[in-house]
């Protein structure tokens, strides 16, 4: 596992809002996956928001143009569905996505982090802090990685 300063961890995540935070688990996800764990692609977390993304071009897109009314009507069937997807997603597939983070988390770092602290602190900090403590379960883990590395 590369070693990592924690406070330009923290600093950075704090300055791109979350942005460097998601780079973080890209990056230790190849790293844990390399050596040996089994954690699917980070775009499979993001899949739920890149869909809201997705509703709110459609919108943008349809409102711009003067077409008539039957694809304003087909867009926004479109738009329901695909947003009622998102959202249900978006609490399945991050957790999902975490589950087999933590799993590889736990190998790697030999039970040192075990699955349960690191995925339920993880869920915890999530949906409590989402806002304010992006970056406390990067650093933990990451403090972990770095002694494991030293």
């Amino acid at each position: 596992m590369k070693k990592r300063n924690l406070v330009f961890m923290i600093v950075m995540s704090v300055i791109t809002l979350g942005i460097y935070t998601i780079y973080w688990l890209y990056a230790t996800r190849k790293e844990l996956v390399a050596k040996g764990a089994k954690i699917p692609p980070l775009v499979v977390a993001l899949l739920p928001a890149l869909g809201l993304l997705a509703i709110a071009l459609l919108q943008v897109m349809v409102s711009a143009s003067s077409d008539g009314q039957t694809i304003r009507t087909f867009v926004n069937i479109i738009a329901v569905l695909l947003g009622l997807a998102s959202l249900i997603g978006l609490f399945i597939l991050p957790v999902y996505w975490w589950h087999q983070y933590s799993k590889g988390v736990d190998k790697v770092t030999n039970g040192k982090i075990s699955f349960d602290l690191s995925f339920w602190l993880g869920i915890i900090l999530f949906f409590v802090g989402l806002f304010f403590l992006p970056a406390i379960m990067p650093a933990i883990l990451q403090n972990e990685f770095n002694k494991k590395t030293a």
